[in-house]
């Protein structure tokens, strides 16, 4: 709590943090994470998954061989 006068009045600020990632907002396994010191959080997502909640599942490929072919130098 912070105590200020200004031009003869008394400002009293309060604030207080709360319990963001409780419930978890998080699906899939992704891991909660609050935003510095505000009331804010942000889900960090694992491989596969995307979106605010990682609620969406992407697909990730890997090519396994490419042909690719190079100009000669000349």
């Amino acid at each position: 709590v912070k105590h200020f006068i200004r031009n003869n009045l008394f400002f009293v600020h309060y604030s207080q943090t709360l319990p963001v990632c409780n419930p978890d907002p998080c699906q899939n396994g992704g891991k909660c994470e609050r935003l510095l010191d505000s009331n804010d959080w942000l889900c960090e997502c694992p491989d596969g998954y995307y979106g605010d909640t990682c609620e969406k599942e992407s697909t990730i490929s890997v090519a396994s061989e490419t042909d690719l072919q190079h100009p000669s130098p000349g």
